[in-house]
């Protein structure tokens, strides 16, 4: 199951410099969504990663795969 939650995220690929300010949506045991008003990556683009709890005691660094983007309209 998913679970909503609201921790900030950096998102780092091969073309792009840390991209932080991004917040996470929900998380799961499979994967996350982040929202980002930034050039997202790309579907089975590979990405780092790095969760950073409220208290900022502890971070979670990784590695995943873009499984899914979501571009939305606006107008």
């Amino acid at each position: 199951p998913r679970t909503d939650v609201d921790f900030k995220v950096e998102i780092q690929n091969k073309l792009l410099n840390p991209e932080k300010n991004i917040k996470t949506v929900n998380i799961s045991r499979g994967g996350f969504f982040f929202h980002s008003e930034q050039k997202l990556p790309s579907k089975g683009e590979i990405i780092a990663f790095k969760i950073m709890l409220d208290n900022n005691t502890q971070n979670f660094c990784g590695k995943g795969i873009v499984r899914w983007v979501r571009i939305e309209n606006k107008g």
